[in-house]
């Protein structure tokens, strides 16, 4: 049974493109994906298999897909612009569930979802999501856990196990390893995080007899530190420190800078100065910052005036190097 199943996932994950593509949208219709998905999902396809014919690749890759919607859709661009169709990226993410287990689970929003387990794992989780609730965890919380099982007992049932007590250590690692085709690090975590404890209370509760919990890893990952808000004293030293302060370029960068750091200016403040903004027989400067209502602006000191100068200098002549084709650095 386990080289049966082990050849299907090979299979899967060597199937050419077009036949991926194709049983991917069959499996979306018979998930109940909306027609306005399946018809994004078609076209999407369509323009990968274009892509990868151009890149002389014959199956699926996740990297492939990431970099077709890169290349296509300009998805990084878009993204910051607020203007990325998420369509796009959710129908590369089904063909690579597709390759991993054989078919697709649409998520819908958690408040509207249903979540529907298989009949031999309904009791046991029923009651593992009764006792969360019991404990004092949000709604939220349980339906969350609820997808996070839903996914648990769907590459399960793919496999073929049909009771709790079936269930390996090896096939628990394999559905993490499936989860890294989809899935970023931290939905990875929190996947199995759930998936542990759900194993633990069925052992606890003598629903199953193989302990599990202490045999499950609980992957880890870098919590990407926020930028901070404000800079030190010391840190914006250090900063101007770095800058070559010897060719125009760098001149351009350090007035920026201080201008930033001294008046706690926006970075849109600063590109929008304009020589009109310069008052060169009183040597100080106006500035019309994005935030004020009053349309007379900000009048500040000769120190920041000098800044101004400094970096529309500056400007002036990185301008002039590209013009004549000089290293400006």
């Amino acid at each position: 049974m386990t080289k049966n199943r082990e050849g299907g996932k090979s299979i899967m994950r060597t199937l050419l493109l077009p036949e991926l593509a194709d049983k991917t949208f069959v499996a979306l219709k018979e998930a109940g994906a909306s027609s306005y998905y399946q018809t994004t999902f078609q076209t999407v396809a369509r323009q990968f298999i274009r892509y990868a014919t151009e890149k002389d690749a014959q199956t699926f890759s996740m990297d492939l897909g990431l970099q077709f919607l890169e290349d296509h859709y300009s998805m990084s661009e878009r993204i910051r612009e607020g203007k990325f169709c998420y369509q796009y990226l959710r129908s590369i993410n089904a063909m690579a569930e597709y390759q991993q287990s054989g078919s697709v689970i649409l998520y819908l929003a958690k408040d509207m979802r249903n979540y529907v387990f298989p009949d031999v794992f309904k009791e046991s989780a029923d009651a593992y999501l009764a006792y969360r609730k019991s404990i004092g965890f949000k709604k939220k919380s349980v339906q969350t856990f609820s997808l996070y099982l839903e996914r648990f007992f769907t590459f399960l049932d793919g496999k073929g196990i049909r009771l709790l007590n079936d269930i390996g250590i090896r096939d628990v690692y394999a559905f993490m390893d499936s989860l890294s085709a989809c899935y970023e690090k931290p939905t990875i975590n929190h996947t199995m995080r759930a998936v542990r404890y759900y194993l633990k209370y069925c052992y606890d509760n003598q629903l199953m007899e193989q302990e599990l919990f202490p045999k499950i890893p609980n992957p880890h990952y870098n919590r990407q530190s926020r930028i901070p808000s404000v800079y030190s004293e010391e840190e914006v030293r250090k900063l101007l420190s770095s800058i070559d302060q010897g060719n125009p370029c760098g001149l351009r960068d350090y007035s920026i800078i201080l201008l930033i750091t001294r008046l706690g200016l926006r970075s849109s403040d600063v590109a929008n100065l304009r020589f009109s903004n310069i008052d060169w027989e009183n040597e100080k400067t106006s500035l019309m910052l994005g935030f004020y209502k009053d349309t007379s602006g900000l009048t500040v000191s000769s120190t920041v005036y000098f800044m101004a100068v400094l970096l529309f200098h500056a400007i002036t002549l990185c301008l002039t190097c590209q013009k004549n084709r000089y290293d400006c650095r």
